[in-house]
Protein backbone atom coordinates (compact mmCIF):
# COMPACT_ATOMS: atom_id res chain seq x y z
CA UNK A 1 0.00 0.00 0.00
CA UNK A 2 1.04 3.60 -0.61
CA UNK A 3 1.30 4.49 3.06
CA UNK A 4 3.74 1.65 3.66
CA UNK A 5 6.01 3.03 0.95
CA UNK A 6 5.75 6.46 2.51
CA UNK A 7 6.66 5.04 5.92
CA UNK A 8 9.82 3.61 4.36
CA UNK A 9 10.80 7.08 3.24
CA UNK A 10 10.30 8.37 6.78
CA UNK A 11 12.98 6.09 8.17
CA UNK A 12 15.38 7.19 5.44
CA UNK A 13 15.98 4.17 3.26
CA UNK A 14 18.03 6.24 0.85
CA UNK A 15 20.97 8.52 1.42
CA UNK A 16 20.56 12.08 0.20
CA UNK A 17 23.21 14.32 -1.22
CA UNK A 18 22.89 18.02 -1.96
CA UNK A 19 19.50 19.52 -2.73
CA UNK A 20 19.37 21.78 -5.80
CA UNK A 21 16.46 23.89 -6.97
CA UNK A 22 15.75 26.76 -9.36
CA UNK A 23 12.84 29.19 -9.58
CA UNK A 24 11.21 29.29 -13.02
CA UNK A 25 9.16 32.25 -14.23
CA UNK A 26 6.38 32.20 -16.85
CA UNK A 27 8.70 33.70 -19.48
CA UNK A 28 10.89 30.59 -19.18
CA UNK A 29 8.07 28.28 -20.32
CA UNK A 30 6.24 30.52 -22.81
CA UNK A 31 6.74 28.13 -25.75
CA UNK A 32 7.63 24.48 -26.46
CA UNK A 33 11.12 25.54 -27.53
CA UNK A 34 11.63 27.52 -24.32
CA UNK A 35 10.55 24.49 -22.27
CA UNK A 36 12.88 22.16 -24.16
CA UNK A 37 15.80 24.57 -23.61
CA UNK A 38 15.00 24.83 -19.90
CA UNK A 39 14.88 21.05 -19.46
CA UNK A 40 18.20 20.61 -21.30
CA UNK A 41 19.88 23.18 -19.07
CA UNK A 42 18.44 21.64 -15.90
CA UNK A 43 19.61 18.17 -16.91
CA UNK A 44 23.09 19.48 -17.72
CA UNK A 45 23.29 21.04 -14.26
CA UNK A 46 21.89 17.97 -12.45
CA UNK A 47 19.02 20.02 -10.99
CA UNK A 48 16.04 17.89 -10.05
CA UNK A 49 13.66 20.42 -8.49
CA UNK A 50 12.07 23.57 -9.91
CA UNK A 51 9.62 26.06 -8.44
CA UNK A 52 7.42 27.12 -11.36
CA UNK A 53 5.45 30.34 -11.00
CA UNK A 54 1.79 29.43 -11.51
CA UNK A 55 0.42 32.62 -9.89
CA UNK A 56 2.59 35.68 -10.29
CA UNK A 57 2.90 38.76 -8.11
CA UNK A 58 0.12 40.45 -10.09
CA UNK A 59 -2.28 37.57 -9.55
CA UNK A 60 -2.11 36.14 -13.07
CA UNK A 61 -2.20 32.33 -13.31
CA UNK A 62 -0.73 30.17 -16.06
CA UNK A 63 -2.89 27.05 -15.99
CA UNK A 64 -6.09 26.52 -17.97
CA UNK A 65 -8.54 27.25 -15.18
CA UNK A 66 -12.28 26.78 -15.34
CA UNK A 67 -13.21 28.58 -12.14
CA UNK A 68 -10.64 31.38 -12.43
CA UNK A 69 -10.51 31.83 -16.20
CA UNK A 70 -10.53 35.63 -15.94
CA UNK A 71 -7.20 35.48 -14.05
CA UNK A 72 -5.30 33.49 -16.69
CA UNK A 73 -2.15 35.19 -17.99
CA UNK A 74 -2.64 36.39 -21.61
CA UNK A 75 0.41 34.44 -22.81
CA UNK A 76 -1.08 31.15 -21.59
CA UNK A 77 -4.71 31.38 -22.66
CA UNK A 78 -3.99 29.38 -25.81
CA UNK A 79 -0.90 27.51 -24.66
CA UNK A 80 -0.89 25.11 -21.72
CA UNK A 81 2.77 25.58 -20.85
CA UNK A 82 2.39 24.01 -17.41
CA UNK A 83 1.03 20.76 -18.83
CA UNK A 84 3.84 20.49 -21.36
CA UNK A 85 6.45 21.38 -18.77
CA UNK A 86 5.20 18.67 -16.41
CA UNK A 87 5.40 16.07 -19.18
CA UNK A 88 8.95 17.03 -20.15
CA UNK A 89 10.15 17.53 -16.57
CA UNK A 90 8.83 14.24 -15.25
CA UNK A 91 10.32 12.42 -18.21
CA UNK A 92 13.67 13.93 -17.18
CA UNK A 93 13.13 12.97 -13.51
CA UNK A 94 12.72 16.62 -12.48
CA UNK A 95 10.20 17.48 -9.75
CA UNK A 96 7.91 20.48 -10.21
CA UNK A 97 6.51 22.58 -7.36
CA UNK A 98 3.71 25.02 -8.17
CA UNK A 99 4.97 28.43 -7.00
CA UNK A 100 2.20 30.72 -5.70
CA UNK A 101 2.72 34.42 -4.97
CA UNK A 102 0.10 33.96 -2.31
CA UNK A 103 -1.25 37.31 -1.09
CA UNK A 104 -0.51 39.72 -3.94
CA UNK A 105 -2.63 40.97 -6.81
CA UNK A 106 -2.65 43.88 -9.25
CA UNK A 107 -5.16 46.76 -9.03
CA UNK A 108 -6.72 45.38 -12.24
CA UNK A 109 -7.16 41.83 -10.94
CA UNK A 110 -10.74 40.55 -11.22
CA UNK A 111 -10.75 39.49 -7.56
CA UNK A 112 -9.71 42.98 -6.40
CA UNK A 113 -12.49 44.58 -8.39
CA UNK A 114 -15.06 42.05 -7.21
CA UNK A 115 -13.99 42.03 -3.55
CA UNK A 116 -12.29 45.32 -2.64
CA UNK A 117 -13.07 44.58 1.01
CA UNK A 118 -10.53 41.72 0.89
CA UNK A 119 -7.63 44.16 0.46
CA UNK A 120 -5.31 45.00 3.32
CA UNK A 121 -5.94 48.52 4.61
CA UNK A 122 -3.71 51.03 6.36
CA UNK A 123 -4.77 53.37 9.22
CA UNK A 124 -6.24 55.73 6.63
CA UNK A 125 -8.41 52.90 5.29
CA UNK A 126 -6.39 52.86 2.05
CA UNK A 127 -4.94 49.79 0.24
CA UNK A 128 -1.25 49.19 -0.37
CA UNK A 129 -1.42 50.96 -3.74
CA UNK A 130 -1.58 54.23 -1.78
CA UNK A 131 2.03 53.77 -0.66
CA UNK A 132 4.90 55.75 -2.17
CA UNK A 133 8.21 53.95 -2.64
CA UNK A 134 11.71 54.79 -3.84
CA UNK A 135 12.14 57.70 -6.27
CA UNK A 136 8.64 58.92 -5.40
CA UNK A 137 7.03 56.09 -7.37
CA UNK A 138 3.60 54.74 -6.57
CA UNK A 139 3.47 51.18 -5.29
CA UNK A 140 1.41 49.14 -7.73
CA UNK A 141 0.84 45.85 -5.90
CA UNK A 142 -2.33 45.08 -3.94
CA UNK A 143 -1.83 42.99 -0.80
CA UNK A 144 -4.81 40.94 0.32
CA UNK A 145 -5.77 40.38 3.95
CA UNK A 146 -4.77 36.90 5.20
CA UNK A 147 -6.89 37.11 8.36
CA UNK A 148 -10.42 37.89 7.10
CA UNK A 149 -12.86 34.96 7.05
CA UNK A 150 -14.60 34.50 4.78
CA UNK A 151 -12.06 36.24 2.59
CA UNK A 152 -9.28 36.01 0.06
CA UNK A 153 -7.45 33.00 1.51
CA UNK A 154 -10.37 30.61 2.04
CA UNK A 155 -12.58 31.77 -0.86
CA UNK A 156 -9.96 32.42 -3.55
CA UNK A 157 -6.36 31.36 -2.91
CA UNK A 158 -6.98 27.89 -1.45
CA UNK A 159 -9.65 27.02 -4.07
CA UNK A 160 -7.05 27.97 -6.69
CA UNK A 161 -4.56 25.55 -5.19
CA UNK A 162 -7.15 22.79 -4.95
CA UNK A 163 -8.18 23.22 -8.59
CA UNK A 164 -4.55 23.08 -9.72
CA UNK A 165 -3.87 19.92 -7.71
CA UNK A 166 -6.91 18.23 -9.23
CA UNK A 167 -6.01 19.15 -12.82
CA UNK A 168 -2.21 18.90 -12.93
CA UNK A 169 0.24 16.31 -11.50
CA UNK A 170 2.53 18.84 -9.83
CA UNK A 171 4.83 17.39 -7.19
CA UNK A 172 4.48 20.16 -4.65
CA UNK A 173 3.05 23.51 -3.58
CA UNK A 174 5.55 26.34 -3.12
CA UNK A 175 4.43 29.29 -1.01
CA UNK A 176 5.82 32.78 -1.60
CA UNK A 177 4.65 36.25 -0.49
CA UNK A 178 2.89 34.58 2.42
CA UNK A 179 3.38 37.59 4.68
CA UNK A 180 2.51 41.25 5.15
CA UNK A 181 4.14 44.02 3.06
CA UNK A 182 6.96 44.62 5.52
CA UNK A 183 9.36 45.65 2.77
CA UNK A 184 7.07 48.60 1.94
CA UNK A 185 5.21 49.62 5.10
CA UNK A 186 5.97 47.34 8.08
CA UNK A 187 3.55 48.84 10.62
CA UNK A 188 0.67 49.99 8.44
CA UNK A 189 -1.14 46.75 7.60
CA UNK A 190 -3.64 45.45 8.26
CA UNK A 191 -6.22 47.73 9.85
CA UNK A 192 -9.22 46.68 7.77
CA UNK A 193 -12.59 46.57 9.52
CA UNK A 194 -12.23 42.83 10.15
CA UNK A 195 -8.76 42.99 11.69
CA UNK A 196 -9.45 46.01 13.89
CA UNK A 197 -12.38 44.13 15.44
CA UNK A 198 -11.08 40.57 15.40
CA UNK A 199 -7.71 41.22 17.04
CA UNK A 200 -9.40 41.50 20.46
CA UNK A 201 -11.31 38.28 19.94
CA UNK A 202 -8.13 36.54 18.77
CA UNK A 203 -6.37 37.45 22.05
CA UNK A 204 -9.60 37.07 24.08
CA UNK A 205 -9.38 40.57 25.53
CA UNK A 206 -13.08 40.59 26.43
CA UNK A 207 -15.85 38.05 27.12
CA UNK A 208 -18.27 37.53 24.24
CA UNK A 209 -20.91 36.40 26.72
CA UNK A 210 -20.56 39.79 28.41
CA UNK A 211 -19.76 42.05 25.43
CA UNK A 212 -20.60 45.31 27.18
CA UNK A 213 -19.30 44.47 30.64
CA UNK A 214 -15.87 45.70 31.65
CA UNK A 215 -14.13 43.63 34.28
CA UNK A 216 -11.70 45.52 36.51
CA UNK A 217 -8.63 43.89 38.06
CA UNK A 218 -9.39 42.14 41.30
CA UNK A 219 -8.00 43.83 44.35
CA UNK A 220 -5.60 43.91 46.01
CA UNK A 221 -3.42 45.00 43.08
CA UNK A 222 0.09 43.68 42.83
CA UNK A 223 2.86 46.25 43.28
CA UNK A 224 4.22 45.75 39.77
CA UNK A 225 1.42 46.93 37.50
CA UNK A 226 2.06 44.55 34.60
CA UNK A 227 1.87 41.54 36.93
CA UNK A 228 -1.88 42.12 37.28
CA UNK A 229 -2.47 40.60 33.83
CA UNK A 230 -3.41 37.31 35.54
CA UNK A 231 -6.46 39.01 37.02
CA UNK A 232 -8.01 38.82 33.52
CA UNK A 233 -9.37 42.35 33.30
CA UNK A 234 -11.01 43.68 30.13
CA UNK A 235 -8.43 45.13 27.78
CA UNK A 236 -10.61 46.03 24.81
CA UNK A 237 -11.97 49.60 24.92
CA UNK A 238 -15.77 49.90 25.29
CA UNK A 239 -17.48 48.27 22.31
CA UNK A 240 -19.39 51.36 21.11
CA UNK A 241 -16.38 53.61 21.55
CA UNK A 242 -14.16 51.26 19.55
CA UNK A 243 -16.72 50.65 16.81
CA UNK A 244 -17.22 54.37 16.18
CA UNK A 245 -13.56 55.35 16.47
CA UNK A 246 -11.74 56.44 13.27
CA UNK A 247 -9.34 53.86 11.85
CA UNK A 248 -6.40 56.17 12.61
CA UNK A 249 -7.34 56.17 16.31
CA UNK A 250 -7.65 52.39 16.29
CA UNK A 251 -4.22 52.03 14.69
CA UNK A 252 -2.70 54.42 17.21
CA UNK A 253 -4.08 52.35 20.10
CA UNK A 254 -2.96 49.02 18.64
CA UNK A 255 0.56 50.26 17.90
CA UNK A 256 1.17 52.57 20.87
CA UNK A 257 -1.52 51.78 23.42
CA UNK A 258 -1.29 49.88 26.68
CA UNK A 259 -3.01 46.84 28.14
CA UNK A 260 -3.11 48.90 31.34
CA UNK A 261 -4.78 51.78 29.56
CA UNK A 262 -7.39 52.64 32.20
CA UNK A 263 -7.31 50.24 35.13
CA UNK A 264 -3.82 50.95 36.44
CA UNK A 265 -1.79 54.21 36.35
CA UNK A 266 0.70 53.95 33.48
CA UNK A 267 3.51 55.56 35.47
CA UNK A 268 3.61 52.46 37.62
CA UNK A 269 4.83 50.16 34.83
CA UNK A 270 8.20 50.31 33.01
CA UNK A 271 6.65 49.21 29.70
CA UNK A 272 3.27 50.89 29.29
CA UNK A 273 3.06 50.73 25.47
CA UNK A 274 2.61 47.01 24.94
CA UNK A 275 -0.45 46.67 22.68
CA UNK A 276 1.81 46.36 19.64
CA UNK A 277 2.86 42.90 20.87
CA UNK A 278 -0.69 41.68 20.26
CA UNK A 279 -0.82 43.39 16.85
CA UNK A 280 2.38 41.70 15.66
CA UNK A 281 1.39 38.35 17.19
CA UNK A 282 -2.00 38.56 15.50
CA UNK A 283 -0.32 39.01 12.12
CA UNK A 284 2.03 36.06 12.66
CA UNK A 285 -0.89 33.86 13.68
CA UNK A 286 -2.90 34.95 10.62
CA UNK A 287 -0.09 33.83 8.31
CA UNK A 288 0.32 30.54 10.13
CA UNK A 289 -3.43 29.88 10.05
CA UNK A 290 -3.54 30.55 6.30
CA UNK A 291 -0.81 28.00 5.74
CA UNK A 292 -2.52 25.48 8.02
CA UNK A 293 -5.77 25.78 6.06
CA UNK A 294 -3.97 25.48 2.72
CA UNK A 295 -2.07 22.42 3.96
CA UNK A 296 -5.23 20.71 5.16
CA UNK A 297 -7.08 21.38 1.90
CA UNK A 298 -4.15 20.19 -0.23
CA UNK A 299 -3.59 16.83 1.44
CA UNK A 300 -7.29 16.04 1.13
CA UNK A 301 -6.84 16.21 -2.64
CA UNK A 302 -3.29 14.90 -2.89
CA UNK A 303 -1.96 13.18 0.26
CA UNK A 304 1.44 12.75 -1.42
CA UNK A 305 1.92 16.45 -2.15
CA UNK A 306 5.13 18.10 -0.94
CA UNK A 307 5.18 21.60 0.60
CA UNK A 308 7.93 24.20 0.25
CA UNK A 309 8.16 27.92 0.95
CA UNK A 310 10.30 30.97 0.29
CA UNK A 311 10.88 33.02 3.43
CA UNK A 312 12.92 36.00 4.59
CA UNK A 313 16.25 34.98 6.04
CA UNK A 314 15.66 36.00 9.68
CA UNK A 315 12.44 34.62 11.24
CA UNK A 316 12.73 36.84 14.31
CA UNK A 317 12.98 40.08 12.35
CA UNK A 318 10.46 38.84 9.77
CA UNK A 319 7.95 38.21 12.58
CA UNK A 320 8.26 41.81 13.71
CA UNK A 321 8.24 43.49 10.31
CA UNK A 322 6.04 41.32 8.08
CA UNK A 323 4.29 38.70 10.23
CA UNK A 324 6.39 35.83 8.86
CA UNK A 325 7.59 33.90 11.91
CA UNK A 326 8.37 30.89 9.82
CA UNK A 327 9.81 28.86 12.71
CA UNK A 328 6.17 28.51 13.84
CA UNK A 329 5.12 26.62 10.71
CA UNK A 330 8.15 24.51 9.82
CA UNK A 331 6.12 21.44 10.80
CA UNK A 332 3.87 22.17 7.81
CA UNK A 333 6.74 22.24 5.31
CA UNK A 334 9.02 19.71 3.70
CA UNK A 335 11.42 22.35 2.39
CA UNK A 336 12.09 25.91 3.51
CA UNK A 337 14.13 28.27 1.32
CA UNK A 338 15.43 31.30 3.26
CA UNK A 339 16.34 34.15 0.90
CA UNK A 340 20.03 34.85 1.44
CA UNK A 341 19.96 37.37 -1.40
CA UNK A 342 22.81 39.85 -1.50
CA UNK A 343 20.30 42.72 -1.66
CA UNK A 344 19.02 41.63 1.78
CA UNK A 345 22.45 42.08 3.39
CA UNK A 346 24.31 45.26 4.34
CA UNK A 347 25.95 47.11 1.45
CA UNK A 348 29.39 45.54 1.23
CA UNK A 349 32.00 44.03 -1.04
CA UNK A 350 31.43 40.65 -2.64
CA UNK A 351 33.96 38.96 -0.36
CA UNK A 352 32.27 40.45 2.71
CA UNK A 353 28.93 39.19 1.42
CA UNK A 354 30.33 35.67 1.15
CA UNK A 355 31.47 35.86 4.78
CA UNK A 356 28.06 37.06 5.92
CA UNK A 357 26.41 34.43 3.71
CA UNK A 358 28.31 31.66 5.46
CA UNK A 359 27.36 33.00 8.87
CA UNK A 360 23.70 33.09 7.89
CA UNK A 361 23.75 29.50 6.67
CA UNK A 362 24.76 28.47 10.16
CA UNK A 363 21.94 30.60 11.58
CA UNK A 364 19.40 29.01 9.22
CA UNK A 365 20.48 25.55 10.40
CA UNK A 366 20.07 26.74 13.98
CA UNK A 367 16.59 28.19 13.40
CA UNK A 368 15.33 25.24 11.37
CA UNK A 369 16.76 22.79 13.88
CA UNK A 370 16.20 19.76 11.69
CA UNK A 371 12.42 20.29 11.65
CA UNK A 372 12.35 20.37 7.85
CA UNK A 373 14.84 20.49 4.98
CA UNK A 374 16.69 23.74 4.25
CA UNK A 375 17.58 24.97 0.77
CA UNK A 376 19.49 28.24 1.21
CA UNK A 377 18.55 30.58 -1.63
CA UNK A 378 20.69 33.11 -3.51
CA UNK A 379 19.68 35.58 -6.21
CA UNK A 380 21.92 35.21 -9.25
CA UNK A 381 21.23 38.77 -10.39
CA UNK A 382 22.23 40.21 -6.99
CA UNK A 383 25.64 38.52 -7.15
CA UNK A 384 26.58 40.88 -9.96
CA UNK A 385 25.76 44.15 -8.25
CA UNK A 386 29.03 45.82 -9.21
CA UNK A 387 28.92 44.69 -12.84
CA UNK A 388 25.27 45.61 -13.29
CA UNK A 389 25.67 48.99 -11.59
CA UNK A 390 28.28 50.06 -14.15
CA UNK A 391 26.08 49.19 -17.12
CA UNK A 392 22.95 50.60 -15.47
CA UNK A 393 24.68 53.97 -15.06
CA UNK A 394 25.24 54.10 -18.82
CA UNK A 395 21.62 53.02 -19.37
CA UNK A 396 20.47 55.87 -17.11
CA UNK A 397 22.51 58.40 -19.09
CA UNK A 398 20.87 57.12 -22.27
CA UNK A 399 17.40 57.28 -20.62
CA UNK A 400 16.67 53.58 -21.07
CA UNK A 401 13.97 53.59 -18.38
CA UNK A 402 10.24 54.14 -18.54
CA UNK A 403 7.74 53.19 -21.22
CA UNK A 404 8.37 53.41 -24.97
CA UNK A 405 6.83 56.88 -25.34
CA UNK A 406 8.99 58.27 -22.53
CA UNK A 407 12.11 56.71 -24.01
CA UNK A 408 11.39 58.19 -27.45
CA UNK A 409 10.87 61.64 -25.95
CA UNK A 410 14.19 61.35 -24.12
CA UNK A 411 15.89 60.21 -27.34
CA UNK A 412 14.65 63.34 -29.10
CA UNK A 413 16.18 65.45 -26.32
CA UNK A 414 19.53 63.67 -26.67
CA UNK A 415 19.47 64.25 -30.43
CA UNK A 416 19.24 68.03 -29.84
CA UNK A 417 22.61 68.11 -28.09
CA UNK A 418 25.38 69.75 -30.11
CA UNK A 419 28.74 71.45 -29.74
CA UNK A 420 30.06 71.76 -26.19
CA UNK A 421 26.89 70.27 -24.68
CA UNK A 422 27.29 67.13 -26.79
CA UNK A 423 31.01 66.96 -26.07
CA UNK A 424 30.36 67.23 -22.31
CA UNK A 425 27.71 64.52 -22.42
CA UNK A 426 30.03 62.30 -24.45
CA UNK A 427 32.67 62.71 -21.75
CA UNK A 428 30.23 61.42 -19.13
CA UNK A 429 29.38 58.41 -21.28
CA UNK A 430 33.05 57.59 -21.93
CA UNK A 431 33.86 57.81 -18.23
CA UNK A 432 31.00 55.47 -17.40
CA UNK A 433 31.94 53.10 -20.22
CA UNK A 434 35.58 52.99 -19.08
CA UNK A 435 34.48 51.26 -15.84
CA UNK A 436 33.72 48.05 -17.78
CA UNK A 437 35.33 48.58 -21.21
CA UNK A 438 38.36 46.34 -20.60
CA UNK A 439 36.17 43.51 -19.35
CA UNK A 440 33.92 43.92 -22.40
CA UNK A 441 36.94 43.90 -24.72
CA UNK A 442 38.08 40.57 -23.29
CA UNK A 443 34.62 39.09 -23.79
CA UNK A 444 33.64 40.60 -27.15
CA UNK A 445 35.98 42.68 -29.27
CA UNK A 446 33.16 43.28 -31.75
CA UNK A 447 30.84 44.79 -29.14
CA UNK A 448 33.67 46.89 -27.71
CA UNK A 449 34.49 48.24 -31.18
CA UNK A 450 30.82 49.03 -31.84
CA UNK A 451 30.74 51.23 -28.74
CA UNK A 452 33.99 52.96 -29.73
CA UNK A 453 32.69 53.66 -33.23
CA UNK A 454 29.57 55.30 -31.81
CA UNK A 455 31.65 57.46 -29.46
CA UNK A 456 33.95 58.50 -32.32
CA UNK A 457 30.97 59.47 -34.48
CA UNK A 458 29.48 61.57 -31.67
CA UNK A 459 32.87 63.25 -31.12
CA UNK A 460 32.98 64.20 -34.79
CA UNK A 461 29.39 65.50 -34.63
CA UNK A 462 30.29 67.66 -31.61
CA UNK A 463 33.03 69.35 -33.66
CA UNK A 464 31.49 69.47 -37.13
CA UNK A 465 27.76 69.05 -36.53
CA UNK A 466 25.51 66.39 -37.98
CA UNK A 467 22.63 64.01 -37.21
CA UNK A 468 23.09 62.04 -33.97
CA UNK A 469 19.74 60.42 -33.27
CA UNK A 470 20.63 57.18 -35.06
CA UNK A 471 23.90 56.97 -33.12
CA UNK A 472 22.17 57.43 -29.77
CA UNK A 473 19.68 54.78 -30.79
CA UNK A 474 22.58 52.43 -31.62
CA UNK A 475 24.19 53.12 -28.22
CA UNK A 476 20.91 52.29 -26.53
CA UNK A 477 20.74 49.00 -28.40
CA UNK A 478 24.30 48.08 -27.43
CA UNK A 479 23.68 48.95 -23.77
CA UNK A 480 20.46 46.94 -23.73
CA UNK A 481 22.44 43.97 -25.04
CA UNK A 482 24.81 44.20 -22.08
CA UNK A 483 21.85 44.21 -19.72
CA UNK A 484 19.74 41.51 -21.34
CA UNK A 485 21.95 39.44 -23.66
CA UNK A 486 25.59 40.02 -22.69
CA UNK A 487 28.51 38.11 -24.20
CA UNK A 488 29.71 35.06 -22.26
CA UNK A 489 31.91 35.85 -19.23
CA UNK A 490 30.90 39.51 -19.12
CA UNK A 491 29.29 38.60 -15.80
CA UNK A 492 32.11 36.51 -14.25
CA UNK A 493 31.02 32.90 -13.64
CA UNK A 494 33.53 32.69 -10.78
CA UNK A 495 31.19 34.79 -8.65
CA UNK A 496 28.41 32.22 -8.89
CA UNK A 497 30.91 29.44 -8.23
CA UNK A 498 32.24 31.27 -5.17
CA UNK A 499 28.74 31.76 -3.74
CA UNK A 500 27.90 28.06 -4.20
CA UNK A 501 31.18 27.04 -2.58
CA UNK A 502 30.53 29.37 0.36
CA UNK A 503 27.13 27.75 0.91
CA UNK A 504 28.67 24.29 0.77
CA UNK A 505 31.49 25.18 3.13
CA UNK A 506 28.92 26.45 5.64
CA UNK A 507 27.16 23.06 5.35
CA UNK A 508 23.90 24.00 3.72
CA UNK A 509 21.64 21.04 2.99
CA UNK A 510 20.43 22.41 -0.31
CA UNK A 511 20.96 25.31 -2.72
CA UNK A 512 18.14 27.20 -4.44
CA UNK A 513 18.84 29.70 -7.22
CA UNK A 514 16.70 32.63 -8.25
CA UNK A 515 16.12 32.31 -11.11
CA UNK A 516 16.37 30.42 -14.42
CA UNK A 517 15.98 33.55 -16.55
CA UNK A 518 18.89 35.26 -14.75
CA UNK A 519 21.10 32.21 -15.22
CA UNK A 520 20.24 32.29 -18.93
CA UNK A 521 20.67 36.05 -19.29
CA UNK A 522 24.09 36.09 -17.64
CA UNK A 523 25.24 33.00 -19.60
CA UNK A 524 25.89 30.94 -16.48
CA UNK A 525 24.48 27.50 -17.27
CA UNK A 526 27.95 26.16 -18.16
CA UNK A 527 29.36 27.40 -14.85
CA UNK A 528 26.42 25.87 -13.01
CA UNK A 529 26.91 22.55 -14.78
CA UNK A 530 30.52 22.51 -13.55
CA UNK A 531 29.52 23.37 -9.97
CA UNK A 532 26.81 20.71 -10.01
CA UNK A 533 28.62 18.12 -12.08
CA UNK A 534 28.16 15.47 -9.39
CA UNK A 535 24.60 14.03 -9.56
CA UNK A 536 22.61 14.13 -6.33
CA UNK A 537 19.27 13.19 -4.88
CA UNK A 538 16.75 15.52 -3.25
CA UNK A 539 17.15 15.42 0.56
CA UNK A 540 13.46 15.97 1.26
CA UNK A 541 12.65 12.79 -0.66
CA UNK A 542 15.43 10.58 0.64
CA UNK A 543 16.21 11.66 4.18
CA UNK A 544 13.93 12.12 7.21
CA UNK A 545 13.91 15.24 9.36
CA UNK A 546 14.18 15.36 13.16
CA UNK A 547 10.46 16.08 13.63
CA UNK A 548 8.68 14.85 10.47
CA UNK A 549 5.34 16.49 11.29
CA UNK A 550 4.30 17.11 7.71
CA UNK A 551 5.24 13.59 6.70
CA UNK A 552 3.37 12.09 9.66
CA UNK A 553 0.23 14.07 8.86
CA UNK A 554 0.42 12.83 5.29
CA UNK A 555 0.98 9.26 6.47
CA UNK A 556 -1.98 9.37 8.86
CA UNK A 557 -4.22 10.71 6.11
CA UNK A 558 -3.17 7.87 3.80
CA UNK A 559 -3.75 5.29 6.54
CA UNK A 560 -7.21 6.67 7.22
CA UNK A 561 -8.07 6.62 3.52
CA UNK A 562 -6.84 3.05 3.12
CA UNK A 563 -8.87 1.89 6.13
CA UNK A 564 -12.05 3.53 4.80
CA UNK A 565 -11.61 1.81 1.45
CA UNK A 566 -11.09 -1.60 3.08
CA UNK A 567 -14.35 -1.44 5.08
Amino acid sequence: MRWIALAAVLVGVALADEGRAVWVQPCDISSPDAIDLLIRNLKRANIKLIFVCVKDIRGRIIWHSERFSDAVHPDFRHFDGLNLLLQRAHKANIRVHAWFCCLTESPESPVVKKHPEWQQKNPNNQPTTSEIIQNNRKYNIVWMCPARRPGYVDRYLIPMMVELLKKYPVDGIHYDYLRYPGDVAPDRYCFCDWCSQHIFRHAHMFYENFPDKEFAPQKPLLPRAAANWLKDYTIRPPRKTWKNAPSTVKAEFLLRGSTLWRKIPLHRTPNPCDMDFFFYTYRCDAIKRSLEEAHKAAIKVRPDIVFSATVFKNPVLAARFCGQKWTDFLHLLDVVAPMLYRSYFPDSSFSEYLTMLSEYVRMENYWVGGNCHTYCAISVKDLYKEERREVERLAALLCLTGDRARQEKALDSLALLSGEALSSFLGKMRKTFSAFSERLKRCSVQLFNDFEKCFATLQKAAKEGGETKAIFRKLRHLTALLLNDPPPNFYPPKKLTAAINALRKARTEGIALFCASSITRFKLWDALAKSFKQPSELPHLAKPVSVPSTQVLRLLHLCRSELKQSR
